[in-house]
């Protein structure tokens, strides 16, 4: 009798730990380190044309996030944060970091509150106003927000989903040396 409540408590461990491991790996987005990233051209939050190749040479973090999103409303003060603490730096491989905010949103007016709110003060503000049937949700496969896609000066993807502790470790270790 013991030995068939162990089996069946061990059978449900191994189904939850099936389950959990089947989320993680559903709500990763399409792109993976290594890879390139994708390239894209939109239109910036004034209107104006916008291409991603146009910051080849810097280090590129892409965040996408929602107004509407607790999590990625309570991490908008370190995202700015990183944003101030690695533009201006000169890397072995390239000068400094930009900042792609991509917003999956239903309402223009809420990501312009949003972006008010929390002196959202770098240049690259992108709005997907058809949530995660966007066009950008569907290219890089974003299946939950926040999502940080960290770029190097090739826009080849060098982190996926890091915390920003463990991007700066990366960052520091490229940085140039005199």
């Amino acid at each position: 009798m013991l030995n068939r409540r162990l089996q069946t408590f061990l059978a449900i461990i191994l189904g939850a730990a099936i389950l959990m491991l089947a989320r993680y790996f559903y709500f990763q987005p399409g792109v993976k380190v290594g890879e390139e990233c994708p390239p894209f051209q939109t239109r910036l939050a004034d209107g104006t044309a916008f291409e991603m190749a146009s910051l080849k040479g810097k280090y590129v973090l892409i965040d996408f996030w929602g107004s509407w999103c607790a999590p990625c409303r309570k991490e908008a003060p370190e995202l700015k944060k990183f944003y101030e603490s690695w533009r201006q730096t000169g890397f072995r491989d390239g000068s400094g970091l930009e900042l792609v905010s991509i917003a999956i949103e239903e309402d223009r007016s809420n990501w312009e509150k949003a972006i008010r709110e929390d002196s959202a003060t770098w240049p690259v503000h992108i709005l997907e106003l058809d949530l995660f049937n966007s066009s950008l949700v569907k290219t890089f496969q974003v299946r939950e927000i926040p999502t940080k896609i960290l770029l190097d000066p090739s826009h080849r993807v060098v982190a996926v989903n890091q915390g920003f502790e463990e991007m700066a470790v990366l960052l520091n270790s490229r940085i140039q040396k005199d």
